[in-house]
């Protein structure tokens, strides 16, 4: 009996693997959906569209984005993890959204290995800078001057998931801030702009906007330069080790899609890189192209939860003492 039982096994596991290659052998033959957690009009909803442009040019058939807000970000995030592990269902994510949502979200029901991880198409910082006719024109005026007034600097955030670089910050320095999150780029520009907080840690691609309205950008949270703004030097630079953040948008499949299907949907993702269409779409858009996939994207990925699921979840035991 127990033989029979291994030999019916042994069948269904050939008959499904027959049944993967057959299906992946003639994917795709309908309409792809990339499930973005945002609203449209965002930074993530943004690169998602082009790389929804980029698999539709590459594959020939459809893509189209699916906006799926709320919760911050929990429900769309929920929806692309449970889909079908068929190829038809992708999803965008920034990881420092997901780290996020695993600490601090509400409803969350889906892990980092809810995904599979295709590839990363492009690096994203965050800028420092200072509202307009501020008195500090540089990181050293604003650090000397926060030693003798703790919390008396307001630094705003465009959302909770970039609080943890504050935090970075405040390690690095030994000093204390006052964060004012503004749940968003737009918001926090405004606020800033407007004098109505002292310094902001904002994305890059708000750098000439910021240049043009005044506003001192004294450093930057990237690597290195090539990643961000040219003339803005990293923290590092300025003596400050330990600040070295950035994001990237991920393009993801459910886990257990079939191997086959997420080459195909690789494979397009590297041709487009090659003959340089996503590049063109992505430095139009103000991002910086920075193709990763498979052991560089999982080493990435390895090293940003491993840092900041225990920074945030630091963050939020503070709050709650």
């Amino acid at each position: 009996m127990k033989v029979k039982k291994i030999l019916v096994l042994v069948l269904c596991m050939i008959m499904m693997f027959t049944l993967a290659n057959t299906y992946a052998a003639t994917y795709p033959e309908k309409t792809i959906q990339i499930i973005v957690n945002k609203a449209a009009g965002g930074g993530t909803d943004t690169v998602a569209r082009m790389i929804a442009a980029a698999l539709e040019k590459k594959l020939g058939t459809s893509v189209v984005v699916l906006n799926k807000e709320g919760g911050e970000g929990v429900i769309g995030a929920n929806e692309s993890a449970k889909a079908k592990a068929d190829g038809y269902t992708l999803a965008v994510h920034a990881p420092n959204e997901l780290t996020n949502m695993l600490v601090n979200g509400q409803g969350v029901a889906f892990t980092r290995e809810s995904f599979n991880y295709i590839s990363s198409v492009n690096i994203r910082g965050m800028i420092f800078a200072m509202k307009k006719g501020s008195q500090f024109n540089s990181l050293d005026e604003l650090i000397e001057y926060a030693k003798a007034n703790p919390k008396k600097i307001t630094i705003g955030i465009p959302g909770e998931a970039v609080a943890s670089i504050v935090w970075m910050l405040m390690n690095a320095t030994g000093l204390e801030f006052t964060i004012v999150n503004a749940q968003s780029g737009g918001e926090l520009f405004a606020l800033v702009l407007g004098g109505h907080i002292e310094a902001a840690l904002i994305g890059a691609q708000f750098y000439d906007r910021l240049k043009d309205g005044n506003c001192p950008v004294l450093a930057q949270t990237v690597e290195s330069r090539k990643y961000g703004v040219a003339d803005v030097p990293t923290f590092s630079e300025l003596g400050i080790n330990g600040v070295e953040w950035d994001t990237r948008m991920l393009l993801t499949a459910p886990a257990g899609t079939p191997q086959q299907i997420i080459d195909i949907l690789s494979d397009a993702i590297d041709k487009s890189f090659a003959d340089g269409s996503i590049v063109e779409m992505l430095e139009q858009g103000g991002e910086t192209p920075l193709y990763i996939k498979g052991e560089e994207l999982v080493k990435y990925l390895d090293k940003y939860f491993a840092r900041e699921i225990p920074l945030l979840k630091q963050i939020k035991e503070d709050k709650n003492k």
